[in-house]
């Protein structure tokens, strides 16, 4: 399992009803129950089927098998080792030496570092197996475009309006976190409950995180810790004796996360 994206983890609980072992990363297996759950809850409101139930998830829970990066382990004759990825905290390219080749796959992938998650660095194989999302296009300057939205929330704000961010509840929506602290320290940032449940999930492996006093330090709800934060129709707000109910509607930007398919 490379990384707890529902698109690479979603089918895992079927998988593990046939013995299946899941190898990944501490953080990986932590944050898989808060996306698997959600997909369970999301699938019964929306009356699509899954082909799992709550159940397959527990046996799913119970058959992780946690792996630090660099430290190789073995699946029957390979001999495997987990590595960086990028793409999110947590996220692993996995080595595989067999008496044939060594195989490198992927899974996503990022070569930049990003506000949360140290860069993907190369590792030497024979067969390199890849994601290719990106593949055929260029990006833009991270930096400029970092810019540019903080540039456009500034603007929402400052005619009187509330930016509303839709993002991911695991690796884009701590990032925007990030990149609205540093850029924007003023504005009053409130945050999903998922988003908060994933980010307290990272800061349980701080080994994967980029500088993580630095993640806790622009969490909404501070760096004291967690039982001073409520949640009040979905969005998480401090409880503080200055604090008024109605502030959510005035605070500066809202970021609203979004599950990833």
């Amino acid at each position: 399992m490379t990384h707890a994206h529902i698109d690479h983890i979603g089918m895992a609980p079927w998988l593990a009803t046939y013995g299946t072992l899941l190898h990944g990363t501490d953080l990986t297996a932590a944050v898989s129950e808060i996306m698997w759950s959600d997909t369970y809850k999301v699938s019964d409101i929306e009356g699509y089927p899954l082909a799992w139930d709550k159940r397959d998830m527990e046996v799913a829970l119970d058959s992780w098998m946690p792996h630090q990066f660099g430290k190789w382990f073995t699946v029957g004759d390979w001999k495997c080792r987990l590595h960086p990825a990028g793409h999110i905290p947590g996220a692993a390219m996995i080595e595989i030496k067999t008496p044939q080749a060594t195989i490198l796959w992927t899974g996503d992938l990022d070569t930049r570092d990003s506000p949360n998650a140290p860069r993907a660095m190369p590792v030497d194989c024979d067969i390199l197996c890849m994601e290719g999302t990106y593949g055929g296009r260029t990006h833009p300057n991270r930096e400029e475009e970092e810019g540019r939205f903080v540039s456009r929330v500034q603007e929402v704000v400052s005619r009187g309006g509330t930016a509303l961010i839709p993002a991911f509840a695991s690796g884009r929506g701590q990032d925007i976190l990030r990149i609205l602290h540093k850029e924007a320290p003023g504005l009053d940032v409130h945050y999903d409950g998922m988003g908060t449940r994933v980010t307290r999930e990272w800061l349980g492996c701080p080994e994967f995180i980029r500088d993580p006093r630095a993640m806790e330090s622009c969490l909404p709800m501070g760096s004291e810790g967690y039982g001073k934060v409520g949640q009040e129709e979905g969005i998480t707000r401090r409880r503080d004796s200055n604090y008024q109910r109605n502030a959510r509607w005035r605070a500066s930007s809202l970021v609203s996360q979004q599950v990833e398919t």
